[in-house]
């Protein structure tokens, strides 16, 4: 693996957690996320973990009030996952 590479299984939290990011393209918080999928995002401790992941990747910009935003590293980082497994694009 070349060093900076960014690790991220296609469906797992830490890309759910991406991609709802992205399809809101605003500053969003915990709650907003569980509201969206209550089910998915109940866990604390694993939804802070993947938003620290995020954040030391320089994917998402968080805020000082515990939200945060994708930043153009993070839309890249989901295109070249579309480009890497592009029959899986559609499901």
């Amino acid at each position: 693996m070349k060093p900076g590479t960014i690790r991220i299984k296609k469906n797992s939290y830490t890309h759910d957690l991406l991609m709802i990011t992205k399809f809101y393209n605003k500053t969003i918080n915990i709650n907003d996320c569980r509201v969206i999928n209550p089910d998915e995002f109940r866990h604390t401790h694993k939804l802070k973990r993947s938003l620290l992941y995020l954040s030391l990747h320089h994917l998402i910009q968080l805020n000082d009030n515990d939200s945060w935003i994708i930043t153009p590293r993070g839309i890249q980082c989901l295109y070249d996952i579309v480009k890497k497994y592009p029959s899986q694009a559609s499901s």
